[in-house]
């Protein structure tokens, strides 16, 4: 049975108020309206739902059996658009990002705690995974936008904002210091032992194709998938390091680790902020988004 909506809208407020005047100035409609509504109603219906009596407009048995669900339906609607209304406002919301460790740490942590003072009733829930994995969440719509790192893959399929930029180096603990001296070839690489991330990471494969063209090739004796635990794998003596210097930087302040002097080194990279085309974002992730952009190179 297909009834119109809002014939249930003037079924409602004529309950309601026991009216069909109050009813009318209500919707803003006629009385005539009202009444050709509600008729219209008890045919769908094939039940006669109101019976006119001294106080008004009285409800049927009939009448109160489906009131019970028309009251329910509008008070379902009005706190919709309560809640609609604080999302607008952004007293109410939730954000859904995707990050990688080293946008977590070096991004993220560095700027959220003042959006958060601004507006603590938004939920923030992140999504913690390399870049390509990260962006293959946005991709299947898992998260609202991403902040990874340069490069990206199908970039052509993204809003791109650059945020900050990063390069990749390498570190080496008190054993290995010497190569910290003086420059050092590329192939020094390759006569050492090596620390670099699991080779999901964007970072690792920016890093292999970086020596690859420098036709170097390394076999890492250990793969971590943190970059915080590499630099403390070198600073145990454990081989080179493959960081992301601003990773590492208050490490080499306290001498806790020192930079290989390479001669030659990756492009610097950035950290950024990526958005699905044509895929429209909350107010509450707009928002984070344009206040992150704030801080674009």
């Amino acid at each position: 049975m297909k009834t119109n909506f809002e014939y249930y809208k003037v079924f409602y407020y004529v309950a309601k108020y026991k009216s069909v005047t109050l009813a009318a100035k209500v919707l803003k409609i006629s009385q005539p309206a009202v009444t050709q509504s509600i008729k219209q109603l008890e045919k769908n219906l094939k039940c006669k739902l109101f019976f006119r009596s001294k106080i008004g407009m009285e409800l049927t048995q009939e009448g109160k059996t489906i009131y019970k669900y028309a009251e329910a339906g509008f008070a379902a609607f009005q706190q919709g658009e309560k809640l609609l209304k604080d999302m607008l406002l952004m007293e109410e919301g939730e954000i859904q990002i995707g990050a990688s460790d080293l946008t977590l740490k070096f991004f993220i942590l560095k700027h959220l705690n003042a959006f958060k003072k601004q507006y603590p009733n938004i939920k923030i829930n992140i999504t913690n995974a390399p870049t390509p994995l990260t962006l293959q969440h946005l991709a299947e719509h898992k998260i609202d936008f991403a902040v990874v790192t340069t490069p990206i893959k199908n970039i052509k399929d993204y809003d791109v904002i650059p945020v900050a930029q990063i390069q990749d180096t390498c570190v080496v603990g008190e054993k290995y210091k010497h190569l910290s001296q003086s420059p050092q070839p590329l192939d020094v690489l390759t006569q050492f032992p090596t620390i670099a991330l699991t080779n999901e990471c964007n970072t690792r494969q920016y890093i292999d194709q970086f020596l690859f063209k420098n036709h170097i090739k390394i076999s890492p004796d250990y793969n971590i998938s943190n970059l915080e635990l590499i630099a403390e794998f070198a600073k145990e003596n454990l081989g080179i390091g493959f960081v992301v210097e601003e990773y590492v930087k208050s490490m080499l302040e306290k001498n806790e680790v020192y930079k290989v002097q390479l001669t030659e080194l990756p492009r610097p990279r950035y950290i950024c902020l990526v958005m699905k085309k044509n895929s429209p974002l909350s107010k509450a992730s707009d928002t984070l988004v344009n206040y992150f952009s704030e801080f674009k190179i």
